[in-house]
């Protein structure tokens, strides 16, 4: 069969609804015409249409990786907005990058593509560039509730908080009959403290979707800011009680239930909670945050064994750069990173600054550093125990910030379960900072669970060069230090993209 057979009997099945069929026809002529004399492949394109209305984003990306930038550029415009839309969601960056970046030469004033470059931008660290999209378009155009929430983002993201409650307000008042812009008023005044107000703003949401799952989680999470944490456990099991969840209601109610009764030590209740999880949602990394925390018993029985919670055997450390002066000009360029600011909120860092994603950036010597790592964490990640290795075939993108602390700074506890593997890369340590005598000042602090007690913590002394590794779910913290002088590390997640 020719490409256009492939192609009509593929519209055929997709107007019977038979997609299964539709996608193979399609996959068929794509492959028979990937290299038709430079014209665009229209196998592709009904390919990448109909996986897209699927919202099967990963096989998109796959698709254009396939064709190459340059012939999914020749694709119709429809269909290039569809694959920078899907490689976006796909966390294929610099793909998606590359397609809205076209796009956005050719249709600067087309919102959707507006909206779409400023996300992938504002994901790529480049906010400046982003904020002079989304500005000039409300310069020829006014104001628009969707430009004013991505303006709202980057002044959040940029530390100019004043910036992003005006548009997060804006938004609200130029589309108030809208659900998501009171919701995201709502997690804004909720993330600065502003609870009552918040609270209301998730009312409202409530009165425009009287079903809306994701406001009534938001204030139960509100209710636990307020420290009302019976009333947010009521609110939590309300929930529970006749609606349908999926997978990421599930994990955002039974995450912070699990963690009150660990918080009471009722390790009955942990139980029951567990036991109403499924297979796929205990073993989510979401999950393993908090079943790091339960007693021996409850891991082997909900968690895939102990051998999974214990630091001591799953966190490895090795000297990876012994370059002083290359990590001196990798510092340079964090300390001169506009996105680093003072106590990012919603971040763990205390008493130092944070930037943004810093692994999209155009600096070559950090390309290649985020090259070695991948490359690196990768390994690491593939040594792993069989239930927390990534797929095999897989492929993965890193992220990356960096922290500064200075003394008396340090890290709360926390995890990275977006990810299979974290690690963090010691760029700069100041020279004084153990002369207390205490070897423990400024280390990377890995925390006994909280159900066994027994459990030896461990401490990892930070030192110029050396990087940390461990599986994203684990909680730490740093230990707080005294010194003249900053210490500054490289944060990197590999996420694992499924396909």
């Amino acid at each position: 069969m020719t490409a256009s057979s492939f192609i009509q009997k593929g519209v055929n099945a997709a107007t019977q609804g038979n997609l299964t069929e539709a996608e193979f026809c399609f996959r068929q002529a794509f492959l028979l015409a990937k290299d038709e004399n430079g014209r665009f492949n229209l196998g592709g394109a009904n390919l990448i249409r109909l996986l897209h209305q699927q919202n099967q984003h990963n096989k998109v990306a796959s698709i254009v990786e396939e064709l190459g930038i340059d012939q999914a550029l020749k694709l119709p415009q429809i269909c290039i907005l569809m694959a920078a839309e899907s490689t976006l969601k796909a966390h294929q960056n610099n793909l998606s990058e590359n397609l809205y970046s076209s796009l956005h030469s050719q249709y600067p004033q087309e919102k959707s593509v507006v909206l779409g470059f400023s996300q992938i931008l504002l994901k790529l660290g480049k906010l400046d560039q982003a904020k002079e999209i989304l500005e000039d378009y409300v310069l020829k155009h006014g104001n628009n509730a969707e430009v004013a929430s991505n303006l709202a983002v980057i002044g959040l993201e940029k530390g100019d908080l004043q910036a992003a409650e005006v548009n997060y307000r804006r938004a609200s008042s130029l589309a108030p009959e809208k659900f998501v812009t009171h919701y995201n008023l709502g997690k804004y005044l909720q993330m600065h403290g502003e609870l009552d107000e918040a609270m209301s703003e998730f009312n409202m949401c409530l009165e425009i979707v009287p079903t809306a799952i994701e406001a009534m989680i938001a204030k139960a999470e509100t209710l636990t800011r307020k420290g009302q944490d019976n009333e947010s456990r009521e609110m939590y099991l309300k929930i529970l009680e006749g609606n349908a969840i999926n997978k990421e209601q599930s994990i955002a109610i039974f995450k912070p239930l699990i963690a009150d009764a660990i918080e009471q030590v009722d390790w009955d209740t942990c139980k029951q909670y567990l036991s109403k999880l499924s297979d796929e949602i205990r073993s989510d990394f979401r999950l393993r945050t908090i079943i790091y925390d339960l007693p021996e018993e409850l891991q082997n029985e909900f968690g895939d064994g102990t051998g999974l919670y214990d630091a001591r055997k799953l966190v490895d450390s090795k000297n990876f750069i012994d370059d002083p002066e290359y990590l001196e000009r990798i510092t340079q360029y964090v300390l001169m990173n506009k996105t680093l600011i003072k106590d990012r909120p919603e971040k763990p860092t205390r008493g130092g600054r944070q930037t943004h994603e810093i692994m999209g950036s155009n600096n070559n010597e950090l390309d290649t550093l985020k090259a070695d790592l991948e490359s690196e964490l990768i390994k690491y990640a593939n040594g792993l125990p069989q239930s927390i290795k990534p797929i095999e075939g897989s492929k993965f993108s890193v992220s990356g910030w960096a922290v500064s602390l200075e003394s008396g700074g340090h890290q709360l506890r926390h995890s990275h379960p977006e990810a299979v593997v974290s690690g963090v890369l010691y760029l700069s340590i100041p020279t004084d900072m153990n002369m207390s005598n205490d070897d423990k000042q400024g280390s990377l602090y890995f925390s006994n669970a909280k159900g066994k007690p027994e459990q030896e913590p461990i401490h990892i002394n930070p030192t110029q060069g050396k990087l940390v590794m461990f599986p994203s779910y684990i909680p730490h913290e740093t230990i707080p230090f005294e010194s003249a002088k900053e210490r500054i590390s490289l944060a990197v997640n590999l996420i694992q993209i499924k396909r």
